[in-house]
């Protein structure tokens, strides 16, 4: 906070068996009150739906957007399902989520975009997407993340790999290439197996 953080993405686990996304007491209580930050709280990736449909904490998906704006969430991130939109009319209709907490989240919204500049020029480097994608771009992002890799102990001389040594990696995911690809990854959600 101190920093001068602007947004905080909020985490998609649960702490002590409650989603993130629907805890008040983290987002209001201890970050709004307790820590002071005055800016934006976003979801993780579609991360209201999840409190309907996979920590099963919400009866409705309309009943996730209360928690989680209730919560504090002040953006859901759902680029391509507009729902959110209009469950959030709906609770708010039915007095599940109060007018004033909408009219605190639409503020906090409008001054990001206002101190980044957005109103003014929405679009300030129309000459970067002709960089997007670059070779030495690809050839930067692999020198940074062998540079990031850490050994913690190399016991015994263990690496490098010996060309007949055979090692065992065992995990849900250890097959799993889009899991190994990470969501934000070369590929959208890391999903591309090739």
């Amino acid at each position: 906070m101190k920093a001068g953080a602007s947004t905080i993405m909020i985490n998609s686990g649960e702490i002590n068996g409650q989603p993130v996304h629907a805890n008040k007491y983290l987002l209001t209580d201890v970050l709004r009150k307790e820590l002071g930050f005055e800016g934006l709280i976003v979801t993780d990736w579609e991360d209201i739906k999840r409190l309907y449909t996979w920590h099963h904490v919400a009866a409705s998906p309309r009943e996730a957007v209360a928690m989680g704006i209730n919560a504090g969430i002040d953006m859901s991130m759902v680029p391509g399902d507009f729902s959110f939109y209009d469950l959030l009319i709906e609770a708010v209709q039915k007095g599940e989520v109060k007018m004033s907490r909408i009219d605190d989240a639409v503020k906090r919204i409008l001054v990001l975009k206002m101190k980044t500049g957005l109103f003014d020029n929405a679009y300030p480097e129309p000459a970067a997407a002709a960089n997007f994608g670059k070779a030495e771009y690809q050839t930067l992002a692999l020198d940074a993340a062998h540079e990031a890799m850490t050994l913690l102990k190399n016991e015994n001389n263990f690496l490098p790999l010996a060309k007949n040594k055979k090692i065992l990696v065992t995990d849900p995911s250890a097959q799993s290439i889009s899991t190994l690809n990470g969501c934000w990854s070369y590929t959208w959600q890391g999903k591309e197996e090739q």
